[in-house]
């Protein structure tokens, strides 16, 4: 999510342009982790190298001396950050409070947003699963594995996979995490996940 006043727009299209989120430390440490940080604080750690402080001067080229980043990835791995960035103002108690107070309103916004825009797409525009897939990935959900499914409905545990890895293709995705969280989001589960043939429900 980005949030560019007149002051930075030469620095965001200079950004984008120059496609320095490839260089951006601030990029690496939300890809690793999930605990909100100042950019000035990982500059500061004694593993901060040269070229991060080189490209931090970069930034302060166009007046922006500070930066406060909130990581969040989703259940299906993919990566939100809030990132604020501005002239230069101390990093005391009540900054701290504001700064994570302010960027947690902007996270939940954009995931509310998302999650409007998917309820909004029309029947017709989300994949079409089988009964079966579904019901496998009902099963995953719930915390069963692919042998545990096949025990549940009569089938193989490779005939199981098989049937998530097609979900996973329709859904756009490469694992049966994303393949649930997708579907959950979707509004395709929970489904009434039926015990087939089971022999240990």
């Amino acid at each position: 999510m980005s949030i560019v006043s007149d002051s930075t727009k030469a620095w965001h299209a200079y950004y984008i342009e120059q496609r320095l989120y490839r260089r951006d430390f601030r990029v690496r440490r939300a890809a690793t982790s999930s605990i909100p940080f100042f950019g000035s604080e990982i500059l500061g750690e004694a593993d901060g190298s040269d070229e991060d402080r080189a490209f931090a001067r970069l930034g302060a080229e166009y007046g922006l001396h500070e930066s406060y980043v909130m990581p969040h990835r989703t259940a299906d791995s993919r990566l939100f950050a809030v990132v604020m960035i501005g002239p230069r103002g101390p990093v005391d108690p009540a900054y701290r409070v504001a700064a994570l107070c302010f960027s947690s309103a902007l996270l939940l916004a954009a995931l509310r947003i998302e999650a409007a825009s998917l309820r909004a797409s029309p029947a017709g525009a989300r994949p079409r699963l089988t009964r079966r897939q579904l019901e496998c990935l009902e099963w995953s959900r719930l915390g069963k594995s692919s042998a545990d499914i096949g025990n549940i409905l009569g089938l193989s545990p490779r005939t199981i996979d098989e049937h998530i890895a097609a979900a996973c293709q329709l859904l756009g995705v490469r694992t049966r995490v994303q393949a649930v969280s997708t579907a959950l989001t979707q509004g395709l589960l929970p489904y009434p996940a039926s015990p087939g043939g089971a022999r240990n429900p």
